[in-house]
C-alpha cells in the first residue's frame, strides 16, 4: 500500500481509499443488520436491530451512510452493496430524532 499523502500522489487518493474502506464497513453491516432481521422473521421491525423503535445501532449507522455518500458512495452502488440497510436508512429519515439531528437540516 502506498504512504497516504505522499508527495507523489494523486491527491484524490485519500478519498479513493476512504471510499474503499467504507464500501468493506457496509457491506460487513449489512451481513450482520441483514442475518439479525432474517432471524426475527415476521416480528422484525424497520430499525437495524429488527427493533420498533430506533437503537444506538441505528444512531451509528445513519451517519457512516451519509459518509459513504460525502466519498462519493453513490446511490447505486448502496443499493447494490447495503439494501437492508437504506430500508433502515428510510425508516429513520421519518423519525424525529433524525430528522432534526440531521446535518442537512441546519442549513
Amino acid at each position: 500500500v502506498a504512504e497516504v499523502g505522499g508527495k507523489d500522489q494523486d491527491p484524490n487518493s485519500g478519498r479513493m481509499i476512504a471510499k474503499w474502506y467504507i464500501e468493506k464497513g457496509l457491506e460487513a453491516i449489512e451481513k450482520i443488520v441483514r442475518e439479525t432481521k432474517e432471524q426475527k422473521g415476521e416480528a422484525c421491525g424497520p430499525f437495524a436491530i429488527g427493533g420498533f423503535c430506533p437503537t444506538m445501532a441505528d444512531a451509528c449507522l445513519i451517519p457512516q451512510l451519509y459518509n459513504a455518500r460525502r466519498f462519493g458512495v453513490d446511490d447505486a452502488t448502496l443499493g447494490i452493496l447495503c439494501p437492508t440497510l437504506l430500508q433502515v436508512e428510510a425508516a429513520c429519515s421519518e423519525h424525529p430524532w433524525f430528522r432534526f439531528s440531521h446535518p442537512d437540516s441546519a442549513k
